[in-house]
C-alpha cells in the first residue's frame, strides 16, 4: 500500500491481509514501511492527459516477487523496492518526467530480471501516449 504522508512525502507500507471469523479479509499489522521523500520539484508542467477514467489514483503499486513498485503517476516518478520478509530495501528510483497512464510489472529476460512497463501521456499530444520499460536487474539496479 503507498499512501501520500506529510510535506508530500509517499510512504509505503507492506501490510498483512488477514481472515476475520467470518471469512471477509481485513488489515493485518503492518510488516514493514519505507519513505519516498521529497520527489516533487518545485515547478513541474507536465501535461496531463484527458481521460474517461480521471487521473485517479494518484499513486500505482505494483509486485511481483519480492518487488515492489510505487509509480507517482502526475510527475512519472518510479521507485523500486525489494521486500526480504522483514523489511523494504531500495533497488532504485527513476523520474521518467511524463504522465503514467498505467503501469505493470512482468518477470524480465532472464529469472532475475524484472521489467517495469510504463503506458507514457505523450509531451505533445495528450491524446497520445507511448510505451517505456524499465528494467531492474541485480548488475544494473535499476535502469
Amino acid at each position: 500500500m503507498a499512501s501520500r504522508g506529510e510535506n508530500n512525502d509517499v510512504v509505503v507500507d507492506i501490510i498483512e491481509i488477514e481472515l476475520d471469523q467470518s471469512g471477509n479479509f481485513e488489515r493485518g499489522s503492518a510488516l514493514a514501511s519505507a519513505k519516498i521523500e521529497n520527489i516533487a520539484p518545485e515547478e513541474i508542467d507536465i501535461p496531463e492527459p484527458t481521460m474517461a477514467m480521471g487521473t485517479l489514483p494518484p499513486l500505482l503499486c505494483c509486485c511481483i516477487g519480492e518487488h515492489v513498485v510505487v509509480i507517482i503517476r502526475n510527475i512519472g516518478f518510479v521507485s523500486a523496492y525489494e521486500f526480504s520478509g522483514k523489511e523494504l530495501s531500495l533497488v532504485g528510483q527513476k523520474d521518467i518526467s511524463q504522465f503514467v497512464i498505467d503501469a505493470a510489472v512482468r518477470v524480465g529476460t532472464s529469472d532475475k530480471e524484472t521489467e517495469i512497463v510504463l503506458l507514457l501521456c505523450d509531451t505533445e499530444n495528450t491524446k497520445d501516449g507511448c510505451v517505456a520499460t524499465v528494467t531492474l536487474s541485480p548488475s544494473l539496479a535499476m535502469c
